[in-house]
């Protein structure tokens, strides 16, 4: 069941989903892009600081708000880079709100397995 949580008589919260348009564009986003619909041309760039990917024959802007899914961190050995691993699913235009929810078990528990107070499951 779409944008329902909860199982077994718990509360559902309803999770509104994107628009239509933007859930296009994600899609759109995850494809790989390699030539420029405008001009056919296959020399593009990703512009990682303004999150734009463009044709270098015509200059068109084929794709902006790109995320990059890259780690925020630098690892100098194979030590550093696992202990920066990231943890958390990827993105996903395919969920509700991409993804970024927070899932509340069906049981009101917390991560270390302690019951939700009434008072705190609304702050979720």
């Amino acid at each position: 069941m779409r944008g329902e949580v909860g199982k077994r008589g718990s509360a559902s919260h309803e999770v509104p989903d994107p628009p239509a348009d933007e859930l296009e564009c994600l899609i759109e986003e995850m494809q790989v892009i390699s030539k420029c619909p405008q001009c056919g041309g296959e020399e593009l760039i990703k512009d990682a600081e303004r999150g734009e990917i463009i044709c270098l024959n015509c200059g068109w802007v084929i794709a902006d708000h790109v995320v990059d899914q890259g780690p925020e961190w630098r690892a100098f050995n194979e030590e550093q880079r696992l202990r920066r691993a990231r943890a958390g699913s990827p993105l996903s235009p395919l969920k509700p709100n991409r993804g970024l929810s927070t899932m509340i078990d069906w049981r009101n528990k917390d991560v270390s397995g302690k019951f939700l107070s009434p008072e705190k499951r609304p702050q979720l």
